[in-house]
Formats: structure tokens, C-alpha cells, sequence
């Protein structure tokens, strides 16, 4: 043992980047925004209709439908234009169990958790990051150079035995600058839907919980960015 970590197998990667593209360029837009419409639609639900667990989930589910049939993937080498939900076989807004969703019969969460996981494949694989730094990327991580030299990030370098992290700026190639931006887009939408002050608030991944679209707490990112990589495997 070199106590390096092993690389997985070139085939593998190749294919899971090349799933990864496709999930950002083409679902990516209309994952984030349908997530952010129905999300700032059910925190419009007055108080007082949401008595009772079955009731709020037939509420939300209902409001779902209402809004997901506008939301349509964008065309991308070839491939046509197609409503969302067609293209990913979405029946639901969500499960008792991500167990539940394959690729011929998906929830909306775990599509949404497919994102996360196809923006931090297309981040980790194009520039080698550890889980627990990607978890920590700010929103605000990209930058551009004026000089066309293409698009960089920043992001902390969480060794141990490093009492201080420092922070360093790496280029990245256009699809992991897509992913950060698209990430921002709904991370800036969420924060603002959930008056969310918090320092996580400003973390790059920062999505709602798969559960019940709820506000997230901040705790253990990097154990909800593998869940989601764990649902992209699986679809």
C-alpha cells in the first residue's frame, strides 16, 4: 500500500463523465429551475391547508404536476428538445424509498440528487478534489480570466495535520464551470426561498433535502454528495 487512494477504472470514469455531461447540459437547466418554482410554490401553501402528513403530500404533489409539464431539457448534440419528463421517465414527485426510482420510473428527488451527483463527478473528475472539499466550495468559487485563459475555481485544501486550510485557485475545463454555475443558480434561488442566513447557505452544494424539499441544515454535505453519486449509480 502507497497510501494513495485507488484510481477507479478508466472505462468507468469515461462512462460516468460522459453521463455526467449529459445530465448537466442537457436536464440541468430544467432540473433547477422546476426545482426552484415548486419549491418557492409550496412555501406559498397557506399554513393552515398543510394539517396532516397524507394531506401535505397530496398538496405538493398536485402542485408537481402543475409545474413540471413546462419544464422541457435543452437540445445538445443531436439530441432534440422533450419534456423533462419524458426524457427521465419522471412519474412522481417522491418516494417512500430511492430504492423505488429506475431509470424507466424515476421521482423528481431523485432525478434532483442525480444533478448534484453528475455537477460533483464533473468537478471531482476534471480536477482531482477530496469529498470534504468539494463539500465546502463557496458559490462564489468561480472566476474567469479576462484574457481568455478560460474559467478557474477556488477551493480549500483540507489535508491533515493542516491547522489552517489554505485556498487554492485551480483551472477547470467548461463543463465543470457549467456545473458551478447551474449549482449557484439554485443554491442563490434556495437561499433566498428559505430566508436562509446560515454559513452553509453560501456553500456551492447546497440543495434541499430529497425528502421533503426542505431547507438544508448544513450537517454532513459530504455523506448527502455521496448519497446523491450513490443514486446516479444506481439510475
Amino acid at each position: 500500500m502507497d497510501g494513495h487512494t485507488k484510481k477507479i477504472p478508466y472505462s468507468i470514469g469515461m462512462y460516468a463523465l460522459d453521463k455526467s455531461v449529459q445530465w448537466i447540459m442537457v436536464y440541468g437547466k430544467a432540473l433547477v429551475g422546476a426545482t426552484l418554482e415548486i419549491i418557492n410554490a409550496f412555501h406559498d401553501i397557506p399554513p393552515g391547508e398543510l394539517k396532516g402528513r397524507s394531506n401535505r403530500h397530496l398538496q405538493r404533489q398536485k402542485i408537481f404536476e402543475q409545474i413540471i409539464s413546462s419544464y422541457n431539457t435543452q437540445p445538445f448534440e443531436g439530441l432534440p428538445a422533450q419534456s423533462l419528463t419524458d426524457a427521465l421517465n419522471i412519474s412522481k414527485l417522491t418516494s417512500q424509498s430511492h430504492k423505488e426510482s429506475t431509470s424507466k420510473n424515476m421521482t423528481f428527488a431523485v432525478a434532483l440528487e442525480c444533478f448534484v451527483a453528475a455537477c460533483a463527478l464533473a468537478i471531482g473528475f476534471t480536477k482531482p478534489i477530496r469529498i470534504n472539499e468539494l463539500s465546502t466550495i463557496l458559490r462564489d468559487s468561480l472566476s474567469y480570466q479576462t484574457n481568455n485563459e478560460g474559467a478557474f475555481i477556488r477551493q480549500p485544501i483540507l489535508k491533515k495535520r493542516v491547522p489552517i486550510a489554505p485556498n487554492i485557485r485551480r483551472p477547470i475545463p467548461y463543463i465543470a464551470s457549467v456545473a458551478i454555475q447551474l449549482l449557484a443558480v439554485l443554491g442563490n434561488g434556495l437561499k433566498e426561498i428559505y430566508k436562509d442566513t446560515s454559513p452553509h447557505s453560501e456553500h456551492l452544494f447546497y440543495f434541499p433535502s430529497s425528502r421533503g424539499f426542505n431547507k438544508p441544515s448544513g450537517k454532513r454535505v459530504d455523506s448527502r454528495i455521496d448519497n446523491a453519486m450513490r443514486s446516479f449509480c444506481d439510475i
